[in-house]
């Protein structure tokens, strides 16, 4: 091509760039857009104010992120408090659903059962089949970005009961402390909260009464270790008794979320009203 510039006004020359686009490899994508903006500045400005913006904390950030809740991308900057509707909490199989029709030597919760059957799962966050639309309305929440030692960290599963997977608090060890009833609008709170576990009265808990955490906390060991064997650069899940044993705020024994990347005495990062108890049957009892 001799032509130094692109009419994409023609049908023709906009088809052909959108295929491209379309087809070309994201590394391939990133690496020709840098390439541009490191050229030509107009170009970088094009580009930075299409997909890069402030965050809450005036940080500059991805406009466009996925949510960890529902899956899906938002932008930031229209992000609010109704925008993302979604399960909080676990998928749980109906068992009389599928009394007459389980292969005891099979296992129930496949994903060809859950697509074929989802009237036979129901959530304990509300009762409702796993098909059903979510329960809950928040914030879309990014994905967390964990650093050690400057190498970004993948978020990993633990095995301890969290916001996310909660079991009932009540019947918890682990959980937060029994709360005190306390009388709120002259009635006693007597409903404990799934995901911060105090006790609220259900007439009057409003949209933004609770603040929690869906993941776990781990604590990131970025210095030497007390045994002298760490050496940086490893990882450890947070636990309740190493915290009683060590009061240790330094930089060398910091804690970070694993849902949003804060520290471990900072409020939730999801903001709701207080959840009820986990739900031990479906709403409506399904048929196959």
């Amino acid at each position: 091509m001799t032509s130094t510039t692109i009419d994409l006004s023609t049908t023709d020359n906009f088809v052909v760039l959108r295929t491209a686009l379309s087809k070309t490899p994201k590394a391939i994508l990133e690496r020709t857009i840098l390439e541009g903006a490191q050229t030509d500045s107009r170009v970088a400005k094009i580009f930075w104010d299409a997909l890069v913006a402030l965050d809450d904390s005036d940080a500059k950030v991805a406009k466009f992120q996925t949510c960890r809740h529902c899956k899906q991308g938002f932008d930031i900057t229209t992000n609010d408090h109704n925008s993302c509707v979604w399960h909080y909490g676990n998928l749980t199989i109906d068992e009389e659903v599928w009394v007459d029709h389980y292969d005891p030597d099979g296992p129930i919760d496949t994903k060809e059962n859950r697509e074929d059957a989802p009237h036979g799962f129901f959530w304990d966050c509300c009762g409702l089949q796993l098909d059903s639309e979510g329960c809950l309305r928040t914030k879309h929440a990014p994905l967390a970005v964990l650093k050690r030692n400057d190498r970004v960290l993948e978020p990993v599963e633990s095995a301890r009961e969290t916001g996310r997977y909660p079991s009932e608090i009540s019947e918890r060890n682990s959980g937060p402390p029994p709360a005190k009833k306390r009388k709120v609008g002259g009635k006693k709170a007597n409903t404990r909260c799934r995901a911060c576990g105090e006790l609220y009265d259900e007439s009057v808990n409003t949209e933004r009464a609770c603040n929690w955490h869906d993941f776990d906390a781990v604590r990131k060991i970025t210095g030497e270790s007390k045994d002298g064997n760490c050496d940086g650069d490893e990882d450890q899940y947070y636990s309740d008794d190493e915290d009683e044993a060590d009061e240790d705020d330094s930089e060398a024994r910091m804690i970070q979320w694993t849902c949003c990347g804060s520290k471990e005495k900072e409020g939730g990062c999801v903001v709701t009203q207080h959840l009820p108890p986990r739900r031990l049957r479906p709403i409506v009892e399904a048929t196959i």
